[in-house]
Parts: structure tokens; sequence; C-alpha cells
């Protein structure tokens, strides 16, 4: 599947990734093709026969197998368990657009020199409403699943931005932490290479607690913080590839990325129905399957404390 909006991997830097893992191109198409064949041999899997999609998930584990059917499994069985996230994912919904115009995650379309990919997240609008934390989750989701479909990258460099946000918001949040930090770290295998929380709000500071205490410490590590109105990403991340208001000389604004970016997910609606219906049947899992103790509700999100340092 193309993609109109992003700026994809050349050939150079895909060989380069498989190289980083020991891999080549060669290598990899035979891998796929065995975790093909792998996924016909479960009887509770879906037959998947996207070679891009596997090729991507394949990458995001590191070229190993196990990890990658670990992933597959996980995922497939999360579309399940999490049926609030996975059901009902038309892109062009009212509910997906006007949720767009308040708060979304969206991608820089250009990779940074090493390779990664830069996704924000922005509250657009101040105000004391919120919107439903599910519809949120979805969202991610949907934006998580086309970058897993179109993108290959070396890492995800998020960058959360509190800007705007509102008790409600907070509240909210409050509400979803598990379900979301379970999305983000294990059922969807995304390479993290950096994590920015801007704009962060004293309100905020007992929310990160409970973070960084769910979180694994390889990932906490990762993690910086800055206050409310000490955003200093300009100084961290190339400013041709950040908009202006974090001091960098992209030449679309913000919303005028999100724009765009709907646009080019909106184009993708059938291929998201038709997906719809891959997922796993528990029912059919043998009970001898070496992930069968594997709680796709819980993934081990519990991790070591780290130190909370605000800048």
């Amino acid at each position: 599947m193309s993609s109109k909006y992003l700026e994809l991997c050349t050939k150079s830097q895909l060989d380069d990734y498989f190289a980083e893992f020991g891999g080549t191109e060669e290598s990899v198409q035979n891998d796929v093709k065995y975790l093909k064949e792998w996924m016909r041999q479960q009887p509770h899997l879906p037959n998947i026969e996207d070679e891009e999609w596997l090729t991507n998930f394949l990458l995001r584990c590191k070229n190993s197998l196990e990890r990658t059917k670990k992933a597959l499994e996980r995922y497939y069985t999360t579309r399940v368990t999490m049926p609030e996230v996975f059901q009902d994912r038309d892109p062009c919904t009212k509910e997906i657009k006007e949720l767009s115009k308040r708060c979304c995650l969206i991608p820089i379309p250009k990779l940074t020199p090493e390779g990664h990919r830069i996704v924000i997240f922005k509250i657009f609008e101040k105000g004391n409403s919120a919107p439903n934390g599910d519809l949120i989750i979805k969202a991610t989701q949907i934006v998580s699943d086309y970058l897993m479909k179109v993108d290959k990258n070396r890492g995800l460099i998020v960058i959360m931005d509190y800007e705007n946000i509102n008790m409600n918001y907070i509240t909210m949040m409050f509400s979803m932490i598990k379900q979301y930090i379970t999305l983000v770290t294990k059922a969807t295998p995304y390479r993290y290479h950096k994590i920015y929380f801007v704009n962060i709000i004293p309100a905020l500071e007992p929310l990160f607690t409970i973070v960084m205490r769910l979180l694994k410490s390889k990932l906490v590590e990762r993690i910086t913080m800055w206050k409310e109105k000490s955003t200093k990403l300009y100084t961290v991340l190339p400013k041709e590839l950040l908009p202006e208001k974090y001091g960098g000389t992209y030449e679309k604004t913000f919303e005028e990325l999100r724009d765009l970016f709907f646009e080019d997910i909106a184009s993708k609606q059938d291929w998201f129905i038709s997906d719809e219906k891959n997922k796993a049947d528990i029912s059919k899992r043998p009970a001898d399957h070496p992930f069968v103790d594997d709680d796709s509700s819980n993934y081990g999100v519990e991790g070591s404390f780290r130190k909370i340092c605000l800048d």
C-alpha cells in the first residue's frame, strides 16, 4: 500500500534496516514466507497473506522470528480482547473526523537522517470538555495500523504535547492508562527511540508517576519531560522536521499536516474495513500453544519505577 502523505524509506535505508539485525532482502523474504506458513498452521489465527504487513512486523521485532510470532499472537488476540478498539474502524466516520479536529496523533512526513519517524500527539482546543477515551484509543490504533501497513523506519520518536489540556482530559487519561500502555507497548510491536512529554502542568505529574511504574525500565530511560512553556525540541531534533510552533522550520503548520494526513487515512478506508475481520479465535487455540499463558489483557506492562525528572 502506498502513501501520498509519508515519504517512505529508500532502498538503501531499507537494506540498512535489514543489515542492522543480520538480514538481507532475500533472507527477510524467506522469513516472511515462513511466517505466512506458520500462521496457516495456527488454527486460531487468521491467514495473513500480506507480505508487506508481515515484513513490517518482522522489522519491528528486530528480525527475530520468535519475537515476531509472539507479536502476531498478541496483536490478533488483542483484537478480540479489546473489541472497543478494533471494531467499527471506518476512519471516515463523523466521530473520527470530529475527533481529529480536537486532538490527534500525526506523523511528520519526512524521516530523520537516521531513519526515525517523528509522531506528535496534540490537543488543539482549549475548553472544559474532553473526547471519549475509547474513541481516542481507537483513533490512535488506526494511526498505528496505518504506520504498520505502509511505513518502514528505524523506530519512532514520539512527542506528546499537553498544551491545552484540562482536568476532564486528565481524569479521562487516568481511566485509560493501562489499556493504552498495553496497546502502544505490547499489542503492536513498535520500536521507540525517544519519547518527549512537553508542556507538562503540575496536575499531570501524578498521572506520569503511575505511567512510569507501569512501563519497563528500558522504555522509561528513553523518556524526557519538559514543564509547561519549556519546550526544547528544536535542540534535540532536526529543526527542518519540526513545525514552527516547536522552534522548527518545517514548511507546513501542524493543522495543515493534520488535514493532509487524515485525507490519506481516509483513502485507506476499504483496507481498514476489510481488515477488521482478521482476528484470533481464542476458542480454537491449542491448550499446549507456547503463548497460551501470555494474557493479552496484561502483557507484563508492570515495570520498574524510576524517578521522574522534570527539566
